[in-house]
């Protein structure tokens, strides 16, 4: 398995200082060697790990995403994305329809997240309704995760009830339901992406987030 290193994070902090398309170019080897194979290869790695552990996930270099940004509609120009990305998931494809995980390599370490960022609005609709009218199955997800030492991700959250959800201001679930991404998260540091034991971590990580995997999965 390729893997990372402390030269991993001096080219992304060089990249982030040069994001112009003659250093990209210029540094492509570098690129490939030091940062996206080790992370498809990681990837790889973690997707034997959870197909043994009862979590057919999977990914590799097709679930990985581009460095290019789609600036058409952004007034920051940059080029290239300062970071590396890729999806877990149970068609191994870029499918984000379903509980996914997701790992995220920047200068500054990064992080990984398991289940759904961002869902569309309908989709998101259905998930709050489902907390409410499941609210003792949704309770007991809660519980799980939070025996494993996880808890839902508040990034994003409304400050008010959503549209459509007012009344249930006093609900039992009534934070989750102002939650727009629902979804664990382990913040990660630098050093942690090179020391032995790495991709155990993050399969132990995604293992124990399960049960909100399988609250989506049934929602």
């Amino acid at each position: 398995m390729s893997v990372f290193s402390e030269s991993t994070f001096q080219y992304l902090e060089e990249l982030e200082l040069n994001n112009n398309r003659d250093w990209f170019i210029e540094n492509k080897k570098r690129l490939e060697q030091e940062v996206r194979e080790p992370f498809a290869s990681l990837l790889e790695t973690l997707s034997d790990l959870l197909s043994e552990n009862g979590l057919p996930l999977h990914g590799g270099p097709k679930t990985m995403f581009r460095m290019n940004r789609d600036v058409r509609f952004s007034n920051d120009k940059s080029p290239y994305k300062t970071f590396v990305s890729g999806l877990l998931t149970k068609t191994g494809t870029k499918d984000i329809s379903t509980g996914l995980v997701y790992l995220h390599l920047d200068s500054r370490g990064g992080f990984v997240v398991s289940g759904l960022y961002q869902p569309p609005t309908e989709r998101l609709y259905e998930l709050r309704t489902s907390m409410i009218e499941k609210h003792s199955e949704f309770a007991a997800t809660i519980s799980s995760l939070r025996r494993a030492g996880l808890e839902l991700d508040p990034t994003d959250a409304t400050k008010n009830m959503p549209r459509g959800f007012s009344e249930y201001s006093d609900h039992e679930h009534s934070e989750s339901l102002k939650l727009k991404n629902i979804m664990v998260r382990r913040d990660l540091k630098p050093s942690e992406w090179w020391k032995a034991g790495f991709e155990t971590e993050l399969m132990n990580f995604a293992v124990a987030s399960k049960p909100i995997l399988d609250f989506l999965d049934r929602n």
